[in-house]
This record gives C-alpha cells, sequence and structure tokens, in this order.
C-alpha cells in the first residue's frame, strides 16, 4: 500500500492549496469535501469538479486514490462477507415501554451485498437482456395481425 503523495511523480509541482487539498485526503475527507475546504467553493458539485481536476491533473486515478486510503480488493471482500451477515435489532414494546430485544437477519442489507458480489463476479448484469430477434418476430406478428384486421374491416 502506497501513500497518496507517493503516487504524484513530482511533489515541487504542488501549490500550497494543492498540497493542503492531498492533506485532508490522507487525513480521511473525502476528495470532494477536501475540494471544498481548500478551494473555498460554492457548493459539492464544483468540490467534485474541483477534486476531479486536481486528481487528474497529477495523473492519480481512483483505484491508486482507493488503494492509498487502505480500500484494497481484500478489505472490500472483507466488508462484503459482513455484509451478507448483516444484522438488525428489533424492538418489542408494550405499552410504551420497550419489553424485549430480538437480533435478526437484516434482509434487505443482505439482499443488496448478495447482488452486488454476483455482479462483480460477473454473474449478474445491470441492464436487462433483450432479444432482438424475439422482438423483431413479435413486432412482424403485430404488423401481420394489423394487416389482416385492416382487410376484414374493408370487406366488412
Amino acid at each position: 500500500m502506497s501513500t497518496l503523495l507517493e503516487l504524484i511523480p513530482d511533489r515541487t509541482q504542488l501549490t500550497f492549496r494543492e498540497h493542503k487539498f492531498f492533506q485532508h485526503i490522507l487525513n480521511g475527507a473525502h476528495p470532494t469535501d477536501a475540494a471544498v475546504l481548500t478551494f473555498n467553493v460554492k457548493n459539492r458539485r464544483i468540490g467534485s469538479i474541483r477534486a476531479s481536476q486536481t486528481l487528474s491533473k497529477f495523473s492519480i486515478k481512483l483505484p491508486a486514490l482507493m488503494e492509498s486510503m487502505g480500500l484494497t480488493d481484500e478489505q472490500d471482500a472483507k466488508d462484503l462477507l459482513r455484509l451478507r451477515k448483516a444484522k438488525t435489532t428489533k424492538f418489542f414494546q408494550h405499552e410504551g415501554l420497550v419489553v424485549s430485544t430480538r437480533k435478526v437477519d437484516d434482509h434487505s442489507t443482505q439482499t443488496r451485498a448478495l447482488e452486488l458480489t454476483l455482479k462483480l463476479k460477473g454473474y449478474l448484469d445491470d441492464a436487462p437482456k433483450v432479444n432482438v430477434e424475439n422482438n423483431f418476430s413479435v413486432i412482424q406478428h403485430m404488423r401481420e395481425a394489423l394487416r389482416e384486421r385492416e382487410e376484414r374491416n374493408k370487406i366488412k
């Protein structure tokens, strides 16, 4: 794992504000937040643009930035595994007072983690699969049915 400053080829090129920007990131700030704090921008959207410009100026790509912040593939896999076993607490009350609690599976979180795992492994696509040949065939049948209907209406 490298540090963020090691990703910058020539650190002497850094201006005072750029150095401050990278220091905020090294202290755990999100790049957008670092840009808002450093460059005195009006809102987060502009901060996001400024962060992207600053990172691209030094040819820092997102995977390298994530690695420098400790977000490795191994850590991501551990987080996914933890989310696949997520629990939530259910509270049971009587007359306005909590009388007992119970830990139960958090199915919503577990389902999203499973979906993400399947997407990362390539088993699940974001886009629905469309069979063009079947769609074309359906359109042809619809056209033929409309023609037949028009012909029947002309005969009457």
